[in-house]
């Protein structure tokens, strides 16, 4: 999957309410990466604490209905965060996901179309 997609495990650190009704800000965090996520407390199908697995690919990954979340959006920003790290900006439908990784995995280009998966280990 290099090159096509970053992939890492991690734990639900965070599940916080949004100002936007009806929407959390889920904090996934593993050992060089870190997501946060806007998702509809309709689609918010895992529990601080949980184990995780992140995908963002520019295929469809394999995932459970009902049982793990992705969707497909676009990345509109690519910024440095700090050294050696990338933050991606990725929007699903408006939601605002930010990717934190390693400067060597930021695959992607503005504008790619991905898909971002958050799967339960």
């Amino acid at each position: 999957m290099a090159g096509n997609a970053v992939s890492f495990k991690g734990r639900v650190t965070g599940i916080e309410e949004s100002r936007v009704p009806q929407v959390y800000i889920v904090s996934i965090e593993g050992e060089k990466h870190r997501l946060k996520a806007d998702i509809h407390k309709e689609f918010l199908v895992f529990k601080e604490g949980e184990e995780v697995e992140v995908v963002v690919s520019r295929d469809l990954p394999k995932y459970r209905e009902g049982e793990d979340y992705c969707g497909r959006g676009h990345m509109f920003s690519k910024r440095d965060a700090s050294k050696g790290t990338i933050k991606l900006l990725i929007s699903l439908g408006g939601f605002l996901n930010v990717l934190e990784v390693p400067r060597k995995e930021a695959v992607f280009d503005v504008m790619d179309e991905v898909y971002l998966c958050i799967k339960k280990v």
